[in-house]
């Protein structure tokens, strides 16, 4: 069993940072805290969203869920999940668009 997992956050997820919180700091895994120009506040990823965590189950499990996810093949084997490189994830195809409906004007329509 490796010591630590390497991971990287990923969409929206929210994965608490268990040593920060027990030394009194809320943070969340790769995100950091932002204020945005019109004073909202929000999280957004910190660097590329990577981290080194301990090896635990709640780790693990959130790697399992898709909360975050492997950043080298050791730990998505660890956390028994199947490795996709970054570069391959990157490069997925764009979803397929439904066709544009045909339009029809007025003077279609009428048959003139």
């Amino acid at each position: 069993m490796q010591k630590t997992l390497k991971v990287r956050a990923t969409g929206d997820a929210l994965v608490l940072d268990l040593e920060s919180m027990e030394a009194g700091v809320r943070k969340f895994v790769g995100r950091k805290f932002v204020t945005t120009p019109d004073g909202r506040h929000g999280f957004e990823l910190e660097g590329n969203g990577s981290a080194e965590l301990p090896n635990t189950e709640a780790y693990r499990y959130a790697v399992r869920c898709g909360d975050l996810v492997p950043a080298d093949r050791a730990t998505a084997q660890e956390c028994g999940v199947k490795w996709v490189s970054p570069s391959a994830s990157r490069a997925e195809p764009e979803p397929e668009r439904a066709p544009e409906p045909e339009t029809t004007t007025t003077e279609d329509a009428k048959g003139n």
